[in-house]
């Protein structure tokens, strides 16, 4: 599959924040700062490589528990397979990872 074939139609990305923090800080806004756009910048067999850029890279992981960032693949079967080239079972198709401060 081409990079550039690795956008929103094949993935969801978005930020969790730990312990629903932005619920309680007061005056937060969700929108703009705790966006961010993302590029897949590497795909082979075993990795991808994900961009992540950031509008307001200081509001994100600002407590002590990180955020995380969330990935949903979409439409897995037409691109993704396990190793024995079966298709994934769809508790795999989410995956969260930390975000560090």
């Amino acid at each position: 599959m081409n990079l550039t074939q690795l956008n929103e139609t094949q993935m969801d990305l978005y930020l969790k924040p730990s312990k629903d923090w932005h619920i309680y800080e007061e005056g937060f806004e969700v929108s703009p700062k705790l966006n961010f756009t993302w590029k897949v910048v590497e795909f082979d067999d075993y990795l991808m490589a994900i961009n992540l850029t950031f509008s307001s890279a200081i509001d994100i992981s600002p407590k002590v528990v990180r955020d995380s960032v969330v990935i949903h693949f979409k439409n897995a079967s037409q691109w993704l397979r396990s190793v024995d080239g079966t298709e994934l079972d769809p508790e795999y198709l989410t995956i969260y990872g930390e975000v560090p401060k």
